[in-house]
């Protein structure tokens, strides 16, 4: 994924889709956003940073629209099309795998629940891997 095919798709897809066009257009103007921060051209990284910030946003919304019986359904299918945009994501054995790895190198002392926040940092070099779940996994794996 990069800025210049989804530019490509915003424009060929805008009468066929305009839901679709339209996440497209939100993802890319965070990502512009962010780079223009840094003072630098958008990257990959950028994009994705963008598309996992809509996600959270979305599901708050929803939440909160939820929690007051309010109609969700306008960022519900906003939340589905910003996922088609993630890569695919890691496995829950997948995630297993890596955490068993990062804690074989580490000394049998430091595999402590006050470390977790260190062995979750390394595992966001993976940019295909849900936290929540790594926390969720890492609480069992633990002491």
């Amino acid at each position: 994924m990069n800025a210049a095919d989804l530019q490509k798709e915003k424009i060929r897809i805008r009468l066929m889709d305009p839901d679709r066009a339209n996440v497209i257009e939100m993802i890319l103007d965070s990502a512009k956003k962010a780079a223009k921060e840094a003072q630098r051209e958008v990257t990959e990284e950028d994009l994705l940073s963008s598309v996992k910030k809509g996600i959270k946003e979305n599901e708050k919304a929803i939440s909160l629209i939820e929690s007051k019986n309010g109609d969700a359904s306008k960022w519900k299918t906003e939340l589905s099309l910003l996922k088609t945009f993630l890569p695919v994501q890691m496995t829950e054995s997948q995630v297993e795998v890596e955490l068993n790895k990062i804690l074989a190198d580490m000394p049998e002392a430091d595999r402590v629940k006050k470390n977790q926040g260190k062995i979750m940092a390394q595992m966001k070099k993976f940019n295909n891997v849900d936290m929540a779940m790594v926390s969720k996994i890492l609480n069992t794996l633990l002491k």
